[in-house]
């Protein structure tokens, strides 16, 4: 593996490349691409979640490691450092933050599929698909193009300002400001 793709067309002196010499000395690439896998995701998003596929989805959750004790560990430990959750670290006891109660508003109102864990599976799906060849990375982009650009019209059209301040004022209440 070379590491060169479309965003890392050549090696430069941050990648640490070296060729092999004649005997056999060299140095690989050290370049990570993050955008190459992100769009392998997107290609493999399929249209939507039905009936008729969400078992096989489950079954793509259950074995692509979404649903391991050290994936949400992990995850869970980065929620508590960036604030939107809050450990008592005598009892152990994982409560919702103020500012992770208006993150979870938010994606709730205006874009709910995010919080079901079978689109996740699905992303996973479409990525073993593309893997396969069985779709191109170019209908995954198109299929999450769609997506987005379907939940960026909804939301554009809501009153959405008006509908999250009302559940601010709600989950604020229980709140102490420091």
């Amino acid at each position: 593996d070379t590491g060169i793709c479309k965003h890392h067309q050549e090696h430069d002196a941050d990648c640490g490349y070296i060729s092999k010499s004649e005997d056999g000395e060299g140095s690989p690439c050290t370049y990570k691409c993050h955008i190459c896998p992100v769009e392998d995701l997107i290609a493999a998003l399929p249209d939507k979640i039905t009936e008729d596929n969400e078992e096989e989805l489950r079954a793509q959750i259950k074995g692509s490691g979404i649903g391991t004790s050290a994936t949400r560990a992990e995850i869970l430990k980065k929620l508590v450092n960036i604030g939107y959750l809050s450990l008592n670290k005598k009892t152990q006891v994982i409560t919702p933050t103020l500012m992770g109660e208006m993150i979870y508003e938010i994606v709730d109102y205006s874009i709910r599929p995010l919080l079901n864990p079978a689109l996740t599976a699905s992303w996973e799906k479409g990525l073993t698909q593309v893997a396969d060849g069985r779709i191109t990375s170019q209908e995954y982009m198109a299929k999450l193009d769609d997506f987005v650009s379907r939940r960026t019209n909804l939301i554009k059209g809501a009153d959405s300002g008006r509908v999250l301040y009302g559940k601010y004022e709600n989950a604020a209440k229980y709140y102490t400001r420091k």
